[in-house]
């Protein structure tokens, strides 16, 4: 009988240990989309970006790189549960206890920010969102898909990869599925109406800490819900 009520007792301590840890991330990834979205691609000044950057460096793992074409930095947040509350992804192994936290509002999730500039103006900006999806979804598509990615980057100019994929109706913006992943990634340029930009930076964080989990990119980014019927 002790024994059984101290695995409780030791079950809810991790629970809210690691729950706690979500929540804190969620409100760091929120105030880092927030400070993203004050920025503007081809108006804002690589101070102002530099200061977006500057204010992350005790609590993510911050990368700058600088070279003749120009300055990139990348903020990133994360949270992982151990391997046993994650599960394994292997179709004949035992994730019961993988099963069980998909219900009680544990996940792996992450987060990353990105600026870009040169000649002291900002070029680009992205954000992208990683979600663990719950184990009964991990094959779903018929190969091992365990986490749930968004990524939104609007930038001054395509690469001639995005050139490619660009359809007549929407010159300004390319939608296209994470390769060897489940999720969607959205490119698009400074020309698409202001209201638009704003929809593809509308980020909803909620998938880290609510305890239904998120299986679709609609759940994280709400304008995915048309874009994704462009993708082929």
């Amino acid at each position: 009988m002790f024994a059984a009520a101290a695995v409780v007792v030791l079950f809810c301590g991790a629970w809210t240990t690691f729950y706690v840890q979500q929540c804190t991330l969620r409100s760091r990834a929120e105030s880092l989309l927030a400070g993203l979205q004050r920025v503007e691609v081809g108006a804002s000044s690589s101070a102002d970006a530099q200061s977006v950057v500057a204010s992350w460096y005790q609590w993510g793992a911050v990368e700058t790189v600088c070279s003749a074409s120009g300055c990139s930095s990348v903020i990133r947040l994360k949270h992982t549960l151990p391997g046993p509350l994650t599960g394994y992804g292997d179709p004949g192994a035992n994730n019961l206890l993988a099963r069980t936290t998909d219900h009680l509002g544990l996940r792996s999730v992450s987060v990353s920010a990105g600026l870009t500039y040169k000649n002291g103006v900002v070029t680009g900006k992205a954000f992208s969102v990683e979600v663990m999806l719950p184990s009964r979804d991990w094959f779903t598509s018929g190969v091992f898909t365990p986490d749930l990615v968004v990524l939104s980057n609007e930038t001054a100019a395509f690469t001639q990869d995005e050139l490619e994929h660009v359809i007549p109706t929407h010159p300004y913006r390319v939608v296209r599925r994470i390769k060897d992943l489940s999720g969607l990634s959205i490119d698009f340029m400074p020309k698409e109406p202001a209201d638009q930009k704003q929809r593809y930076m509308d980020f909803h964080l909620s998938c880290f800490t609510r305890f239904s989990p998120c299986r679709r990119e609609s759940d994280i980014l709400p304008a995915a819900s048309e874009l994704v019927n462009e993708v082929f």
